[in-house]
């Protein structure tokens, strides 16, 4: 189906969604980063496989034994929820 040129020149700007997408993306990468890197345990067994939990044989490689990878995820989703309408609200 085509859109005539009147409905089109009437229509909204559709860049704004765009960078409000790509904004809320980026807030979310950089949230999980930051929760996963201080407070997701990372180690590495003596047989080069990276494990979540402390144990026998494993070196410590970043992060606290705080939360778990489902934990960062949610805490991330749910951080980037509330604070995406205040990033909308400044681009828009």
């Amino acid at each position: 189906m085509l859109v005539s040129t009147p409905v089109m020149i009437a229509a909204p700007p559709q860049w704004p969604i765009v960078l409000v997408g790509a904004a809320g993306g980026l807030l979310g990468s950089l949230i999980d980063s930051l929760l996963g890197a201080t407070m997701q345990y990372s180690g590495i067994t003596s047989e080069g496989k990276i494990v979540e939990r402390p144990g026998e044989n494993v070196k410590h490689i970043s992060g606290a034994h705080i939360l778990d990878n489902h934990a960062v995820n949610l805490i991330s989703s749910l951080l980037t929820a509330i604070f995406l309408p205040r990033v909308a609200l400044l681009i828009m």
